[in-house]
């Protein structure tokens, strides 16, 4: 097989680049629910009819107090300029977040002769990013329905994840030999998956619950539901536990490194944020970085998987 090496080295740039800006829109898409921003333009694409946001009430249609209204808001919801550009940074990013996954595609189909794996992953990543925008405008019109909410972020999840397979279906071609990969290993793979996996889901419910939080300190919040915070510590001692396994697994192949000091850093600032969660009131920041850091160690675990699934190519370029 052989392949333009300009566009090898193309493509290597541009799904780096791209898969920043898509961990940066999830970590704008955290910010968004934290600071509770997401009716922030109660309409799409356009906020309040317009594609410049305003910044003062000034710039509002008289009625505005009315769109609120239509767009479920409780009768008299004040303009927030703050809320409306945290919305619309979001917006935009999803919008360049497109862009750049087109630009993958292209260069991946340049160089699926390697690999056709790295065109179709990142073909789904194309697609999953404009089914994304889709269901980010019905989020809208949903009123930020809370189911809705979640399956727009683990939609997220998920078109990472392609890009992390086109990503590592290019690397697997630089490798000379075949990996020869025990039981035992795949076992602590799996496992870290798993448990990071229902980790999520539990985050992501809970996230739903102290959105009710209404004229209550967070500490007597957390006394009310004390039973599934707890159930929510514990497992994070299984996550704990199934990457310590991974790590002992893996640690000898150096190739994988980076993947696990990420997930080290990832889960020990987790751990911290939720302690900083749970003792001070919480706080937009821990929040956020509490949404963006088990997507990011759930990737990096995703990404040691696809390595070992993915069979060995030879990379042949041509000048």
């Amino acid at each position: 097989m052989t392949a333009d090496i300009e566009s090898v080295r193309n493509y290597k740039k541009v799904s780096y680049f791209t898969l920043i800006v898509l961990f940066l829109l999830i970590g704008v898409g955290g910010l968004v629910r934290v600071t509770g921003s997401g009716m922030g333009c109660p309409d799409w694409p356009k906020c309040f009819g317009l594609w410049v946001p305003p910044t003062c009430e000034c710039q509002l249609p008289n009625n505005y107090h009315e769109i609120y209204k239509n767009h479920g808001y409780p009768l008299g919801t004040n303009f927030d300029k703050v809320k409306t550009w945290v919305e619309y940074l979001n917006r935009l990013l999803g919008v360049l977040a497109g862009f750049f996954v087109i630009i993958t595609v292209f260069y991946a189909y340049r160089i699926r002769s390697l690999n056709r794996s790295i065109f179709y992953a990142a073909l789904l990543c194309l697609i999953l990013v404009m089914l994304e925008g889709a269901l980010g405008a019905l989020v809208v019109r949903l009123n930020l329905q809370q189911g809705s909410v979640t399956i727009h972020y683990f939609m997220a999840v998920m078109l990472v994840c392609s890009l992390l397979y086109s990503i590592a279906a290019r690397i697997k071609t630089e490798f000379k030999t075949p990996l020869i990969i025990h039981k035992t290993q795949w076992y602590s793979i799996l496992l870290a998956l798993t448990a990071t996996s229902i980790q999520l889901v539990s985050g992501s419910v809970l996230r739903s619950i102290t959105e009710t939080i209404q004229g209550v300190s967070a500490y007597e919040w957390l006394a009310q539901n004390e039973a599934e915070f707890m159930i929510h510590r514990l497992h994070a001692l299984v996550v704990v536990a199934s990457i310590y396994f991974l790590w002992t697994q893996f640690r000898k192949y150096k190739f994988f490194s980076t993947a696990l000091l990420t997930i080290w850093i990832c889960l020990i600032l987790q751990v911290l944020t939720g302690i900083i969660i749970n003792y001070y009131d919480f706080p937009k920041t821990a929040q956020t970085l509490h949404i963006v850091l088990p997507t990011i160690l759930f990737c990096s675990q995703f990404f040691i998987f696809v390595i070992l699934f993915i069979k060995t190519e030879t990379l042949v370029v041509s000048n």
